[in-house]
């Protein structure tokens, strides 16, 4: 993970990515113990029991075998791990950039509305550019019959 992904991510992320790691270095400690406790065991048995150097070294190497099978098991879950947190990262970045067009559209959409609400209140048509003036609403019946009984 990049120092710049790894800056996005936000305190709670950021708290279980290093609580994965403890873990993880736990065990790995824990592995790297019990491999100690075997070298010890083999080291003090070899000159100890009747034998060749070969057997001497034939038990030695299943002790660098586990050692080399431990660190091949690290690099392989540090590489999935950091191929499934670029994944995650990509979907985040796919969705925020998709929210992002969203939000632009819609604000884009609502100009054009303000725009339109604009022009119409300014009586601007688009055609030539005349101001048209609105009709004036139809008065109430009530106030109807008044003007007409009143007008000449």
């Amino acid at each position: 993970m990049t120092e710049k992904q790894l800056k996005n991510l936000s305190r709670v992320d950021l708290m279980e990515l290093l609580l994965e790691q403890t873990k993880y270095v736990d065990s790995l400690e824990q592995e790297l113990s019990a491999l100690r406790k075997k070298l010890k065991y083999a080291e003090q048995n070899v000159g100890s029991e009747p034998g060749t150097m070969a057997d001497a070294s034939m038990r030695v190497s299943g002790v660098f075998e586990a050692a080399d099978q431990a660190a091949r098991q690290y690099v392989d879950r540090a590489v999935k791990y950091e191929q499934q947190k670029h994944a995650e990262c990509d979907m985040i970045l796919a969705e925020a950039k998709e929210r992002a067009m969203d939000m632009l559209k819609k604000t884009y959409a609502h100009c054009d509305a303000l725009v339109r609400e604009a022009e119409a209140r300014a009586g601007i048509i688009s055609n030539g550019g005349a101001a048209a003036y609105p009709e004036p609403p139809e008065p109430e019946p009530k106030k109807r019959a008044y003007q007409d009984y009143y007008s000449y």
